[in-house]
């Protein structure tokens, strides 16, 4: 799956990019909503557990 959205990105390079777009708000929109959150969870526990160490 991953390999594939890679080619698709290949492909919209040479096609103009409004896919691209789309996609990149999307992967934006993703990484701000789901992503970012738990790896900022994930490191405060981590800072945490070194702090305590």
């Amino acid at each position: 799956h991953i390999s594939s959205i890679f080619q698709f990105f290949a492909l919209d390079r040479y096609h103009g990019g409004l896919a691209n777009s789309v996609f990149s708000t999307f992967f934006k929109h993703v990484l701000i909503r789901h992503i970012a959150p738990e790896l900022e969870v994930v490191y405060h526990k981590v800072y945490n557990i070194i702090l305590l160490t």
